[in-house]
């Protein structure tokens, strides 16, 4: 990302590259950037997300979250964390729940009309299905 920023006179937003808060803070400090799209497991998870999160918030960047084209769990867990966010103030984009054929949670978070609302029941509020975890295991999940 670095390279494209500082070869372009507008701003880009990140998105596949952004690896940490690193990378983060070395195109903050060239105002080579201005929209951070983020995903949970590029980016190296929670604190690593909120870490960007809190530096974009403080330099007034917007955040997106994206999808990895995941399972219903990385999902959600995308989905709770971007909620948790106050700078996530973008659109998010979640693919997963749309083309996983047979995902291992009983109850991927809804998207209807184009909004995502994680569940509010404990943890990251999915059910995982024991049978499918089983019929998997090992196995590659087949995007459709």
């Amino acid at each position: 990302v670095g390279s494209v920023a500082w070869a372009v006179n507008p701003w880009v937003k990140t998105h596949e590259t952004l690896r940490d808060r690193l990378d983060a803070l070395q195109l903050i400090e060239a105002d080579r950037v201005g929209v951070f799209g983020l995903k949970l497991d590029r980016t190296g998870g929670f604190n690593n997300v909120r870490k960007v999160t809190a530096l974009a918030e403080l330099n007034n960047l917007p955040c997106f979250m994206c999808s990895s084209i995941e399972l219903g769990i990385s999902t959600a867990a995308a989905a709770h964390l971007a909620v948790s966010q106050k700078n996530i103030k973008l659109a998010c984009e979640f693919s997963g729940p749309q083309t996983i054929k047979d995902d291992i949670v009983r109850n991927p978070i809804p998207i209807v009309d184009g909004y995502a609302r994680p569940w509010d029941d404990p943890g990251l509020g999915v059910e995982l299905d024991e049978k499918k975890l089983k019929k998997y295991a090992g196995k590659a999940i087949v995007c459709g």
